[in-house]
């Protein structure tokens, strides 16, 4: 550990020393007695010291030097009608020719006071002051050699005190040093008998001081001997919170003064031997801070008033020694961060050597179930919470689940699992249970979903009074129900989107009105464009498809992006251009590629359940469901109601592979295949074929 202290030879550097861990706090306490000794009982110690004798000897010599150059002149002046007195002006004493007047010495103004009250004639104030200019240059020459002799007799009194005051300090600091024996202490110490010797003795007296101000240790930390490596978070990353800083001392001594006792120690030295925590995003947006701790972790030294800093009014010019500090720096951050700093920044990769990307979710099993337990059992510890039951946990481990969106995996997110903990054991307090059941745990959960839920409750009311044109039974062609998502926090809910699809000839292609108003993002628009060569694949025409064909969103004024829409995009697509109509009452949703495989999505529990929940505000019909990709089956876990249509035959999920096998199910018609030449005219390729080709010869028509 370290601290500073005060250098005598550099003011305005502190001292650094350092210190075997646990020996600080004992380390200051033993300058602090010193420093009381020196105020209390330094001057004591002198008193009786033998020195002391020699010292009252040559004042009692001075004071007999002084009467013998003083006394004649001293008999003439008063043959003179004057005195030589001491006066007091300004706070200043000095000696001065006074006249005397009825046995009193007065001062000049005095006089004229006499004159003008007629106790005193005019021409007798000018003779006691041609008397006083007559003896002003004998005067000076007795000052002088009194002030000589008075100079000449502190100095030997100084002489004379300085061997044994620094002998009594000699004595108190020797078992400090055989204390603490390293050369830093041993030059600190050195210096502070020095400048009590030199600076702190007025000839045999010890002048009045503060040593606790000169002489005090500025612990900066304290930590024992074997105690674990410190792990400390910065939230707020500051330059002062990250290195510290010198305050200022506004007591009424020190009128506002800073020194080596106002400096505060920061996080990079706080966490000195162990891990400092960062958000990548805070350092970088708070000025000067990536650099200055490049420049620490670099050299390995830290500085308590960087170049950033600067020597502000503040910190008063002092520049306090570098700390050397060995300190591991975790960044935590996004990926986009990384990448920046990896691209922009070329002393990165050699200062942040170690990567380690953190999963959003980890393994259901029983050590990832006993990680849940493990976060229920802290708030019981802390008083957070009540016991849990066994099914309450797992009825944490499902919302896990479903939070994670990933077949038999949990969320890694334990502060969210740990407040719908908090929130259960709250329900069962109200219920008066000794433990929290499954249901207060689902009905928890229930109640953020709720509370979450408004943009979804007034998508469902919309839907309700038809300003939101969305069909859930019958039969249209060129339109399709795809499923969308949308998050409040961790919090997802599905909604049905209405997909449709015009064609004309022409030789615009395939226009995605999305797109053109800029409402997608660059994955919606990849998927888009795997649509194209996935069409192409499909019909293997001997012509060039010539057409001019739009696809949209209907009612949909916000962004968008991904690629699960491509599915649905697709159907509906070769429903406008076959003829064949799309049942309303099947919603679709999962990404293709350009070979006409399904591929998995996400959030695809709530896709079902708002489709579901659609439907059965516009009255269930007897062939509702939602078509979903096969890969993304084991992640299934619906909600209960749905889980029960299912069972009942009331609603239907299917899970495919491939885009044919949803196209069959949505158009009812088969797709045909090129296994025997051509598709034949009564499947959907055939039909599309057809009407491709239609298009075509119109184009060449027209041309």
């Amino acid at each position: 550990m370290h601290c500073y202290v005060r250098n005598f030879s550099e003011p305005d550097r502190p001292r650094l020393i350092e210190l075997p861990f646990g020996q600080g706090r004992l380390f200051s306490r033993r300058i602090r007695a010193l420093a009381d000794f020196l105020t209390d009982g330094f001057a004591i110690a002198l008193e009786s010291s033998a020195a002391k004798s020699r010292s009252d000897e040559l004042q009692q010599k001075e004071q007999q030097s002084v009467g013998e150059i003083t006394k004649n002149f001293e008999k003439r002046l008063a043959e003179a009608g004057l005195e030589l007195v001491t006066v007091r002006e300004s706070g200043i004493s000095r000696p001065a020719i006074l006249p005397v007047v009825d046995g009193k010495p007065l001062k000049m103004e005095e006089l004229e006071a006499l004159v003008e009250e007629g106790a005193l004639t005019a021409e007798r104030k000018a003779e006691f002051e041609e008397l006083v200019k007559s003896y002003l240059q004998e005067f000076q020459e007795v000052t002088s050699r009194v002030g000589e002799v008075m100079r000449s007799t502190q100095e030997r009194q100084r002489e004379t005190m300085e061997a044994p005051a620094r002998g009594i300090l000699e004595d108190m600091t020797r078992s400090i040093r055989a204390q603490f024996p390293g050369d830093d202490v041993r030059v600190f110490l050195e210096e502070l008998v020095d400048d009590v010797v030199e600076n702190r003795l007025d000839g045999s007296n010890v002048k009045d001081f503060d040593a606790q101000a000169v002489y005090d240790v500025r612990l900066l930390e304290e930590r024992a001997y074997g105690q674990d490596r410190p792990v400390i978070i910065e939230n707020n990353p500051t330059l002062v919170n990250l290195v510290g800083g010198i305050e200022r001392d506004w007591s009424p001594e020190s009128g506002g003064r800073n020194g080596h006792r106002m400096i505060r120690a920061g996080s990079l030295y706080k966490a000195d031997g162990g891990y400092l925590i960062l958000d990548a995003r805070d350092v970088l947006s708070e000025p000067g801070v990536w650099r200055l701790l490049q420049r620490t972790l670099s050299s390995g030294n830290l500085e308590i008033v960087p170049p950033e800093i600067g020597r502000s009014a503040w910190s008063q010019s002092l520049k306090p020694e570098p700390i050397p500090v060995n300190v591991r720096v975790i960044l935590v951050g996004d990926t986009a961060t990384y990448r920046h700093l990896d691209k922009t920044d070329p002393n990165f990769s050699d200062l942040f050597k170690v990567q380690v990307w953190f999963d959003s979710t980890f393994e259901r099993d029983p050590a990832g179930i006993g990680q849940y337990a493990g976060v229920v059992a802290r708030l019981v510890e802390d008083g957070e919470s009540l016991h849990f039951t066994a099914a309450a946990v797992g009825a944490l481990a499902e919302h896990g689940s479903r939070i994670g969106d990933r077949a038999g995996r949990l969320s890694s997110q334990l502060p969210v699992i740990a407040d719908t903990a908090r929130e259960a054991s709250y329900l069962a307090t109200q219920d008066k249970a000794e433990t929290v059941g499954a249901q207060h745990v689902a009905e928890a959960v229930a109640r953020s979903h709720h509370r979450g839920a408004l943009p979804s409750r007034r998508y469902r009311e919309l839907l309700k009074e038809g300003t939101f044109n969305v069909v859930t039974s019958g039969e249209i062609v060129g339109q399709v129900n795809g499923l969308a998502v949308m998050r409040a926090g961790t919090i997802k809910y599905g909604l049905p989107a209405r997909i449709t699809a015009t064609v004309g000839p022409g030789d615009g292609g395939i226009v995605d009105i999305e797109s053109q108003a800029e409402l997608t993002g660059k994955i919606y628009q990849k998927g888009f464009h795997i649509l194209e060569g996935l069409l192409l694949s499909l019909l293997r025409t001997d012509h060039p498809l010539t057409l001019t064909a739009s696809l949209a969103f209907e009612q949909s004024y916000g962004g968008m992006d991904g690629d699960s829409a491509s599915g649905a995009e697709l159907c509906c697509l070769l429903s406008a251009l076959s003829g064949l109509p799309i049942d309303q009452g099947v919603a679709i949703t999962g990404a293709i590629d350009q070979h006409g495989r399904l591929q998995a999505v996400g959030g695809v529990n709530e896709k079902i359940e708002g489709f579901f929940d659609a439907c059965s505000d516009a009255g269930m019909g007897p062939s509702q469901g939602a078509i979903i990709p096969t890969a993304c089956v084991r992640g299934l876990m619906l909600r209960q109601d749905v889980i029960e249509a299912c069972r009942d035959g009331r609603f239907k999920i299917y899970a495919t592979g491939r885009i044919e096998d949803a196209l069959e199910i949505l158009l009812g018609a088969p797709v045909g295949s090129f296994d025997e030449g051509p598709p034949g005219p009564d499947t959907i390729l055939g039909r599309v074929r057809a009407r491709v080709k239609e298009l075509w010869e119109q184009s060449q028509t027209r041309s």
